[in-house]
């Protein structure tokens, strides 16, 4: 399986985890993504974030 390189120092490798905290409006999520093993830089998947999203809409 091939490493996917950082999108930001572009010398990382990007690889998987499942503790992003993402803060939205007072709020914390845990989601799943990726991350630089150089800079740290998190990346959360897609539909991690859609997830967050759509449950910070229902709770309105």
């Amino acid at each position: 399986m091939k490493m996917r390189k950082c999108l930001i120092c572009e010398r990382g490798n990007l690889i998987k985890v499942v503790d992003i905290v993402l803060e939205i409006e007072g709020s914390l999520f845990i989601v799943k993504g990726d991350k630089c093993n150089n800079c740290n830089e998190e990346f959360p998947y897609e539909e991690e974030t859609r997830r967050v999203m759509d449950s910070q809409i229902r709770q309105r």
